[in-house]
Protein backbone atom coordinates (compact mmCIF):
# COMPACT_ATOMS: atom_id res chain seq x y z
CA UNK A 1 0.00 0.00 0.00
CA UNK A 2 1.40 3.52 -1.31
CA UNK A 3 0.31 6.70 0.37
CA UNK A 4 0.19 9.73 -1.43
CA UNK A 5 -1.42 12.55 1.25
CA UNK A 6 -1.69 12.60 4.58
CA UNK A 7 -4.20 15.62 5.49
CA UNK A 8 -3.33 16.85 9.85
CA UNK A 9 -5.71 19.28 10.85
CA UNK A 10 -5.41 21.08 14.08
CA UNK A 11 -8.40 20.27 16.47
CA UNK A 12 -9.20 24.42 17.18
CA UNK A 13 -9.73 24.76 21.22
CA UNK A 14 -12.02 26.85 23.18
CA UNK A 15 -11.26 25.10 26.58
CA UNK A 16 -12.51 27.62 28.63
CA UNK A 17 -16.15 27.92 27.34
CA UNK A 18 -18.89 25.88 28.90
CA UNK A 19 -21.55 25.76 25.92
CA UNK A 20 -25.30 25.38 27.17
CA UNK A 21 -27.73 24.50 23.77
CA UNK A 22 -31.73 25.32 24.04
CA UNK A 23 -32.73 26.12 20.75
CA UNK A 24 -31.87 24.73 17.01
CA UNK A 25 -29.86 27.73 15.95
CA UNK A 26 -27.43 27.38 18.63
CA UNK A 27 -26.08 24.20 17.30
CA UNK A 28 -23.90 26.35 14.06
CA UNK A 29 -22.12 27.93 16.67
CA UNK A 30 -20.35 24.59 17.66
CA UNK A 31 -18.62 23.31 14.17
CA UNK A 32 -15.51 22.35 14.34
CA UNK A 33 -14.55 23.03 17.71
CA UNK A 34 -13.32 21.53 21.39
CA UNK A 35 -15.23 22.86 24.26
CA UNK A 36 -14.92 22.38 28.21
CA UNK A 37 -18.58 21.31 28.63
CA UNK A 38 -21.43 20.84 26.24
CA UNK A 39 -24.87 20.33 27.63
CA UNK A 40 -27.90 20.29 24.95
CA UNK A 41 -31.27 20.80 27.04
CA UNK A 42 -34.59 19.37 25.34
CA UNK A 43 -36.85 19.99 28.29
CA UNK A 44 -38.40 23.36 27.24
CA UNK A 45 -39.98 20.72 24.38
CA UNK A 46 -38.69 18.95 21.47
CA UNK A 47 -34.87 19.96 20.45
CA UNK A 48 -33.86 18.63 16.89
CA UNK A 49 -30.45 18.69 15.42
CA UNK A 50 -31.84 19.24 11.68
CA UNK A 51 -29.94 22.34 11.17
CA UNK A 52 -26.63 21.06 12.92
CA UNK A 53 -24.42 19.37 9.63
CA UNK A 54 -20.38 19.41 11.23
CA UNK A 55 -21.39 16.19 12.34
CA UNK A 56 -19.21 15.69 14.90
CA UNK A 57 -19.91 17.64 18.32
CA UNK A 58 -16.80 17.52 20.80
CA UNK A 59 -16.01 18.33 24.67
CA UNK A 60 -14.77 17.51 27.66
CA UNK A 61 -18.20 16.19 29.21
CA UNK A 62 -21.31 16.29 26.62
CA UNK A 63 -24.60 16.11 28.58
CA UNK A 64 -27.94 15.25 27.01
CA UNK A 65 -30.86 16.28 29.23
CA UNK A 66 -34.52 16.11 27.61
CA UNK A 67 -36.48 15.61 24.42
CA UNK A 68 -33.35 15.97 21.59
CA UNK A 69 -33.96 14.34 18.25
CA UNK A 70 -31.72 13.60 15.26
CA UNK A 71 -33.80 13.19 12.38
CA UNK A 72 -33.62 10.43 9.81
CA UNK A 73 -30.97 10.49 7.43
CA UNK A 74 -28.85 12.74 9.82
CA UNK A 75 -25.96 11.68 11.94
CA UNK A 76 -23.94 13.16 14.50
CA UNK A 77 -21.16 11.60 16.71
CA UNK A 78 -20.54 12.98 20.24
CA UNK A 79 -16.67 12.78 21.13
CA UNK A 80 -15.73 13.06 24.53
CA UNK A 81 -11.96 14.59 24.13
CA UNK A 82 -9.35 15.71 26.72
CA UNK A 83 -8.71 19.80 26.39
CA UNK A 84 -4.89 20.23 25.34
CA UNK A 85 -2.48 21.99 27.69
Amino acid sequence: MVVDCVLVKKLKSQCNRDVQVYNQSEFTNLDDLLFRSVEINGLGGQLSMAGYSAGVLRAKTITIVGNTEVPLGKEIEFVTHECPM
